[in-house]
């Protein structure tokens, strides 16, 4: 995770944001379904533990990451949506692949 602290560390002082660094399940030892899970589960968690962290409805929760990791992100996003699970409060929600 540290390769890729850069990607996301610039852009999170520069909106003054929270950036959370997700380790989740990898293939072949588990499913693909497995990594979507876990961002689901790592979303709905942030989510519930926004103020905490240091975080603003205002500024919403984001999904992102990069190669492989964007496409787990976009289906998270996909997941939460067609599951009602991303809240409409949060109006800056954002998902994006790198």
């Amino acid at each position: 995770m540290s390769s890729h602290c850069g990607i996301f560390r610039r852009p999170a002082l520069m909106a003054d944001v929270v950036v959370l660094a997700v380790d989740y399940r990898r293939a072949p030892e588990n499913s693909s379904a497995a990594a979507v899970d876990d961002a689901v589960s790592a979303y709905t968690w942030a989510l519930e533990q926004l103020s905490e962290l240091g975080g603003s409805a205002q500024n919403g929760v984001a999904l992102a990451d990069n190669s492989a990791g964007g496409a787990i992100a976009l289906l998270a996003a996909t997941k939460l949506v067609e599951d009602s699970m991303s809240p409409s409060r949060y109006s800056s929600d954002t998902q994006s692949l790198i």
